[in-house]
């Protein structure tokens, strides 16, 4: 009894020696349910009145070898395990994974070895991964954010100030100059505006050096057409008023031409009109010498004509 119980201790030795995990359990069972050996701090045996007595695993103090040899007991028992069986089962609310493997030699043992290994053995170090990756990432987004930060301001200053300038010339001061920029491309873009800035300066002092030009030249061409208007009008008041010379002298050629006929017939006939004139009125005086006291009705009709006035006024018919 000796000799096995020293030889069990070595195998609890050595399965404690495995150091499979920190809460991992390892250990040796027989057929029967006895326990052999286990990897844990609590002994597989028992001092009874100073007598050692095996241990029944499901008797163990160590609650995950109580647990497994329980649940082992109670769905197929240690006797029907003939080959590797894997299972989980949750021991004081953790998760274990358990391997069982039957080990037999030719000396007739039949042993059950029993490796549970917690949950968390597997998943420390992917847990530890995990929250090492999400401290990084959230490192990774501070510093970037940061940086991010810095290099919008950074970005955003020479924009700020080309925004500035920009404002300025819409405004009317052309006279504009942008700081260079300790950025490449913002520096090109400040070079770029500063020679658009000093281009339109000069296009715009031509302008408006072509604006006084224009307003001289257009002032001049209003001199001229003013000019040109009055000189126009001078013109067609001189047309308007040869028009009406000219019609005026086509009326009085007309008129004239018209009174010319008749005046041209009177004319010619006037000298038989006086000479029949001068010898009616010779006849009458004549008349007159012979008869110097004519009837009054002929009296009436000399009074009538006024013959004494004819008389006077043509007197050289009388003197015939």
């Amino acid at each position: 009894m000796i000799a096995i119980g020293i030889h069990l201790l070595k195998l609890s030795d050595f399965l404690r020696s495995l150091n499979i995990s920190q809460s991992g359990q390892v250990f040796l069972v027989e057929r029967d349910g006895t326990l052999i050996a286990n990897s844990g701090t609590e002994m597989p045996f028992a001092l009874v009145n100073k007598e050692v007595q095996r241990l029944r695993a499901i008797d163990s103090p160590n609650p995950v070898i109580h647990t497994i040899a329980e649940h082992i007991q109670t769905t197929n028992g240690f006797q029907a395990i003939a080959q590797d069986t894997d299972f989980q089962l949750e021991i004081q609310g953790e998760q274990y994974f358990v391997h069982v493997v039957p080990w037999r030699d030719e000396y007739g043992l039949d042993w059950l070895l029993v490796v549970s290994v917690p949950e968390n053995t597997f998943m420390a170090q992917i847990n530890a991964n995990t929250r090492t990756t999400i401290a990084l990432c959230f490192a990774a987004l501070a510093i970037a954010s940061i940086m991010g930060i810095f290099t919008s301001r950074l970005i955003a200053r020479p924009i700020l100030r080309l925004n500035r300038a920009s404002e300025a010339m819409a405004s009317g001061n052309l006279d504009q100059t942008v700081e260079a920029s300790n950025i490449q491309e913002l520096n090109t873009l400040s070079n770029s505006f500063n020679h658009m800035t000093g281009r339109m300066s000069e296009l715009f002092t031509a302008l408006e050096h072509s604006k006084a030009e224009l307003e001289d030249r257009v002032e001049e061409r209003t001199v001229d057409l003013k000019n040109t208007l009055a000189e126009l009008q001078r013109t067609q008041a001189q047309v308007v008023q040869n028009e009406k010379m000219s019609s005026l002298g086509q009326l009085v050629a007309g008129v004239a031409h018209e009174i010319n006929n008749p005046v041209n017939f009177i004319h010619g006939n006037l000298a038989h009109v006086q000479e029949c004139t001068e010898d009616l009125l010779a006849f009458v005086q004549l008349y007159q010498q012979h008869n110097p006291h004519p009837a009054p009705e002929i009296q009436m009709a000399a009074e009538d004509i006024d013959l004494e006035f004819c008389r006077k006024t043509y007197p050289g018919c009388w003197l015939r």
